[in-house]
């Protein structure tokens, strides 16, 4: 293989690599690390969601928790190590914090929609 069909098949392959990597960070990465709450979709759907990324946010600040002891403890510690796990931590419970907001805010979407729903109603109720 030559050097120009070498660089003939370089575009080729940074697409596909842009592509995939598109693909996983916009449809598996970010639906999961930050999912967006439709007010169409149903609660228990929206439920599953906010429980899952809880559990993956859970899991992470417990892993830099358990770096962050494991390395503390250690008899020659690494502050390389320590700032991996407490920046592990610190990731975990930011994105806890995001998720537990945006599903507090389409909670009160969600009880907001329903009153207002609710209030239409009344007016043919007392007919």
């Amino acid at each position: 293989m030559n050097l120009t069909s070498r660089l003939e098949v370089l575009p080729m392959i940074e697409f596909l690599l842009e592509l995939f990597s598109d693909i996983i960070f916009e449809f598996l990465l970010a639906p999961i690390f930050m999912p967006e709450f439709d007010l169409t979709a149903s609660p228990k759907f929206n439920g599953f969601r906010m429980v899952l990324t809880s559990l993956i946010d859970g899991g992470i600040t417990a892993a830099g928790a358990w770096l962050l002891i494991e390395s503390l403890t250690a008899d020659p510690i690494s502050i390389m190590i320590v700032f991996v796990a407490a920046v592990l931590l610190l990731a975990g419970l930011f994105m806890w914090y995001r998720v537990s907001i945006r599903f507090f805010n389409y909670r009160r979407a969600l009880v907001k929609e329903r009153a207002e729903k609710i209030a239409a109603e009344k007016p043919y109720q007392e007919l």
